[in-house]
């Protein structure tokens, strides 16, 4: 790290590729990143204006430069916490609508190997067995029932649709009407 005394705090699922730091390095010269994943020192700590991830509270009180902090979640409610210590001052933006298509496809992809058995057949194929494991189904005529209709949900729920499922919505609260592609909606309150 430089002697750069302004920081963008990086707290990831998973270690920081060099081509990202270089993407953030690009678009913000005076800063430097502080990986927390390394057990940063306070000083350096302090020098933090920009957290980029899911930091908890007892790091936020050791910032108080802090400007900034955009959550690599769309769910911010630990931030909105008296103990988080986010001043009024400080803009929290999250990651709502960035993962959706992506979980959405990722849900179809195993619904749809849960239905035809795949893993069973997979482990079949390696070891050079050739039986069938019952028939397979369809998603097409199925009853799909997901269980939170935001920007993930609402996606999987549109696929389902798209493929021939009747599908079923569990919300929090109560929509006017449901999607186009919702046959029901249920709340859980």
């Amino acid at each position: 790290m430089s002697n750069i005394e302004k920081k963008i705090a990086v707290s990831s699922f998973w270690p920081l590729p060099s081509e990202f730091a270089a993407k953030i390095a690009a678009v913000a010269p005076a800063h430097d990143l502080l990986d927390l994943s390394v057990n940063p020192s306070d000083k350096e700590l302090a020098q933090c204006e920009i957290i980029f991830g899911n930091v908890k509270a007892d790091i936020i009180k050791k910032m108080p430069k802090l400007k900034w902090v955009h959550a690599q979640t769309a769910g911010v409610d630990m931030y909105l916490n008296p103990k988080a210590a986010l001043s009024k001052d400080i803009i929290l933006t999250n990651s709502s609508g960035a993962y959706g298509i992506s979980i959405a496809e990722h849900m179809l992809n195993f619904t749809l190997q849960l239905l035809r058995n795949s893993a069973g057949y997979l482990s079949q194929q390696r070891e050079h067995i050739w039986k069938s494991l019952g028939t397979a189904r369809n998603i097409y005529d199925c009853n799909v029932t997901v269980i939170g209709m935001g920007d993930i949900g609402g996606r999987y729920a549109q696929l389902c649709h798209f493929m021939g499922a009747k599908v079923r919505g569990v919300v929090r609260s109560t929509r006017s009407s449901p999607p186009q592609y919702v046959e029901k909606l249920f709340t859980t309150g």
